[in-house]
C-alpha cells in the first residue's frame, strides 16, 4: 500500500500522537516526507486542522467518484468534515443537499438543507424527482446509517468514515444488490490529497 501511494494504509503507518506519545510537546521530529509548507494565507490552527477536517472529506469524495451535477447528501453537515465536504463537492459541481438543523450550511456550499430528520428520505426523493442521491456521505455512524442507505439511488454510492454515534449496523442485502449500491469505506488520506488544498474555500 506505501509503495502505491496509500500511506494511510501502511502496515507500520498511524496518526503522530495518537499511535505515538509526544502530540503535545513544543518540538517533534517527523520524517522530512512527512512536512509540508504552510502557505502564508493559511493560519497555523487551520494548517493544524487540515489532515483531518479537509484531507478525510476530499479522501471520501473521491472515493466515491463525485462527478458534476450528481446529487450530493451529506449527514453530518454542519460538524467540520460535513462543512469540508459541502465546500469540495460545490467546487465538484454536485448538487449538495445538507442534513442539518443549521441553515447556515448554505454558506458553505449547500444548495438544500434537509431539517427535519425523520423525513430525510422523502425529502431526498422530493429534491431529486425519486431519482435519490448519486452518492450520500455519513460520517455520523449508525444512528444515520437506515436514512443514508434509504437515499442512496440506483448504481449510487455510499461512502463512510465515521461512526460516532456507533458502528454497527444491519443490512438489508437485497437492498444493496437490487439497487446495484456501492459501499465505500474510507480512511484518512494521502499526503499527495493534502497538497491539492488548493481546492478549499479560502476567507
Amino acid at each position: 500500500m506505501c509503495l502505491n501511494g496509500l500511506d494511510m494504509l501502511c502496515s507500520n503507518g498511524g496518526i503522530d500522537s495518537a499511535i505515538t506519545n509526544g502530540g503535545f510537546a513544543e518540538y517533534i521530529a517527523v520524517p522530512q516526507r512527512n512536512v509540508l509548507r504552510i502557505p502564508d494565507n493559511i493560519d497555523w490552527e487551520i494548517a493544524a486542522s487540515l489532515p483531518v477536517t479537509t484531507l478525510t472529506p476530499f479522501h471520501a469524495l473521491k472515493e466515491a467518484s463525485l462527478q458534476f451535477n450528481e446529487f450530493l447528501v451529506v449527514f453530518g453537515a454542519s460538524g467540520n468534515t460535513g462543512m469540508m465536504a459541502i465546500q469540495f463537492a460545490d467546487r465538484m459541481g454536485a448538487k449538495v443537499l445538507a442534513v442539518s438543523k443549521d441553515e447556515w450550511v448554505k454558506d458553505f456550499g449547500a444548495d438544500y438543507i434537509i431539517n427535519e430528520y425523520d423525513k430525510i428520505v422523502e425529502e431526498v426523493k422530493e429534491i431529486t424527482q425519486g431519482k435519490m442521491a448519486d452518492v450520500v456521505l455519513n460520517s455520523v455512524g449508525s444512528e444515520t446509517w437506515d436514512s443514508s442507505l434509504e437515499s442512496v439511488g440506483a448504481n449510487g454510492r455510499l461512502v463512510t468514515f465515521g461512526g460516532l454515534t456507533g458502528a454497527d449496523i444491519k443490512i438489508n442485502i437485497q437492498s444493496l444488490y437490487l439497487r446495484q449500491v456501492k459501499l465505500i469505506g474510507s480512511s484518512r488520506g494521502t499526503r499527495r490529497e493534502l497538497r491539492s488544498y488548493k481546492y478549499v474555500k479560502r476567507t
